[in-house]
């Protein structure tokens, strides 16, 4: 390889690693993150406020050990959930609504990788356990705030039956109420 070569490869490679971590340096750190800011204006006036009293849960898959470490070190309780939206199953339904239900003083922000599918089932769950919402009530929200029932179409039966896994599975003998 030519000495020029040489040097337009170096140069090159010395651009892109510049480039990757102008991104990082320029994002910026809690609590003012865009999507903070977005839905403060929408009337969530403290979502990014770092208290003792906020949990995050967090429902991905993965990511989770960073994330965690990371709220734990500004003074938060983090709660991993992991599930996957095409095979939704009750035990993580049950833990989030025990969770709720065993920690009444805590604000709660709980998000997936896209906040819409898994995070808007999870609020469902929570409308229709706790707020007694109805299953189509819990599903118009949902579809307001980005449900893609196409990715995660097997979320629309579940949401659907949730009321009734709700009364009848022992998942959630426990769960059920927040008094």
């Amino acid at each position: 390889m030519s000495r020029a070569l040489r040097q337009i490869a170096l140069s090159a490679v010395v651009a892109i690693v510049v480039a990757l971590a102008l991104p990082q340096a320029s994002i910026p750190r809690h609590p003012e993150h865009k999507t903070a800011r977005r839905l403060s204006a929408t009337g969530v006036s403290n979502l990014a406020e770092v208290t003792p009293n906020l949990t995050v849960i967090d429902l991905r898959l993965t990511g989770a050990n960073k994330e965690g470490a990371d709220a734990k070190k500004l003074g938060m309780d983090f709660v991993a959930l992991p599930w996957h939206c095409l095979f939704p199953k009750d035990d993580p339904f049950a833990r989030f609504l025990r969770y709720v239900r065993e920690h009444p003083d805590k604000k709660i922000f709980v998000h997936c990788r896209y906040g819409d599918d898994r995070t808007g089932m999870m609020i469902a769950a929570y409308r229709m356990a706790v707020e007694g919402w109805t299953a189509e009530e819990a599903r118009k929200e949902m579809n307001a705030f980005g449900f893609h029932n196409v990715i995660c179409a097997s979320l629309v039966g579940y949401e659907k039956s949730f009321p009734e896994r709700l009364k009848k599975s022992s998942a959630f003998k426990d769960a059920k109420s927040t008094e």
